[in-house]
């Protein structure tokens, strides 16, 4: 009929001007933190960790001067009887290596970021639940004649924008804005 091919028209229209659901889980996942890129290097990162030796360094320096001086009258008094006499100074410096070798075999860090999966998996399965009810919602809103149902089609298409906006750090309502055409180079 002539209605399925205007909608199917719109449709294939609204996907040609609005972001794919891969772009929309790809900023989604940067958003949280959790994009595939970061997480491999977080992987790497944690994997080299127990490699690295922690690295201490301390020390002080300490020094001391003590005279004393007893004197005897009785012989001479420029000559003292018995002189006692004591200097000194010290410096220490300590550095210390140290591997965790247990590290080597077991690191919690890596599981840590292993667990990062699942959080991803989390994220891609709820952006793509919200774009495609509001594609539906869409959809329902091309084909919808009754003005109360209109409307609460429209509200709903709005708040899945704004989750998917949410979701995204901003990025969708950006992406939907429409594009301004590049100002003529001036001669």
């Amino acid at each position: 009929s002539a209605y399925a091919d205007d909608v199917a028209a719109e449709l294939a229209a609204l996907k040609a001007r609005e972001p794919t659901i891969e772009a929309v889980q790809a900023e989604a996942l940067k958003h949280f933190g959790v994009h595939p890129d970061r997480v491999a290097g977080m992987r790497a990162a944690a994997a080299w960790k127990a490699a690295v030796p922690t690295f201490e360094l301390s020390g002080g320096a300490t020094g001391a001067t003590i005279d004393d001086t007893t004197v005897l009258d009785e012989y001479d008094a420029t000559k003292p009887w018995v002189t006692r006499g004591a200097t000194g100074s010290a410096l220490e410096v300590r550095t210390t290596l140290a591997w965790d070798l247990p590290r080597f075999v077991y690191n919690s860090e890596e599981l840590d970021v292993a667990a990062l999966a699942s959080v991803q998996k989390d994220v891609i399965g709820k952006v793509t639940q919200v774009y495609f009810a509001r594609r539906r919602g869409q959809v329902a809103l091309m084909s919808e004649k009754d003005p109360a149902r209109r409307i609460a089609a429209e509200l709903r298409v709005e708040e899945l924008t704004a989750l998917l906006s949410g979701m995204t750090g901003g990025w969708f309502s950006e992406a939907l804005k429409p594009k301004k055409p590049a100002a003529p180079a001036v001669p």
